[in-house]
């Protein structure tokens, strides 16, 4: 693993640090490995701990009355998780676990606090992370509401392409970052009508897929059909 600094300087929560603002941050962080397909809190566990992930994937989740998962967010190194529930919540609202081996720096709720109140900037950092967090949620109740499964597929697989797509001469390639099970549970559908929406949009030529690899061939599309249109 790098050292803790770079993996931490990853975290838009640290924008703007100067060296020594980052061993005070250091001194604060604790290192916890979590095995992939363990738990690092469950829901209703006590929050006295917020993260950052340092490496790996991580999904938040929560489960329905009859045990099906339900993700509501997927964690990436860099970002930061738990804040809201530390200082507001008191508890874990979901299940946070390891997608692949992980790593994540933990922060002391009460300790972390006094390290705001002589860095302004924090708090600042603090506000945005948390909007942005906020506009998700929405974003997402949103879709879940009022959306139907081929407009939220289409924005999924838009949004990967902003953030790791790869063009080639036929369209734009992406990799999906969860199996197809997991995807169905983060657009709040199942198995069976996400393959049949994937299906669909093969054979309109939007896409193509390969194992965990989609090709979008028609981009236009995709973008009219995440907004509403019926594919």
């Amino acid at each position: 693993m790098k050292p803790l600094d770079d993996l931490l300087r990853k975290s838009p929560l640290f924008a703007g640090f100067s060296e020594q603002d980052m061993r005070d941050v250091e001194r604060l962080a604790i290192v916890r490995e979590c095995e992939k397909g363990k738990t690092l809190f469950c829901e209703g566990d006590p929050a006295r701990h917020f993260f950052v992930l340092l490496s790996g994937k991580l999904k938040l989740y929560k489960l329905s009355a009859d045990g099906r998962q339900h993700i509501m967010h997927l964690i990436s190194p860099g970002e930061d998780f738990a804040i809201a529930a530390v200082y507001v919540k008191k508890f874990y609202p979901a299940y946070a676990e390891a997608m692949t081996d992980s790593a994540a720096a933990a922060f002391r709720g009460d300790e972390f606090l006094r390290l705001i109140e002589r860095k302004p900037r924090l708090a600042i950092n603090i506000i945005i992370s948390l909007s942005s967090y906020l506009h998700g949620f929405t974003q997402m109740i949103e879709d879940l509401a009022l959306k139907e499964v081929s407009a939220r597929l289409a924005r999924y697989l838009l949004g990967l392409a902003e953030t790791n797509g790869r063009q080639t001469a036929s369209g734009t390639e992406i990799t999906l970052d969860v199996r197809k099970t997991q995807l169905a549970a983060r657009l709040g559908t199942v198995s069976e009508t996400l393959s049949r929406t994937l299906k669909k949009m093969k054979q309109r030529g939007i896409i193509k897929t390969s194992k965990n690899r989609v090709l979008i061939l028609d981009r236009r599309t995709l973008d009219e059909i995440s907004k509403g249109k019926k594919l």
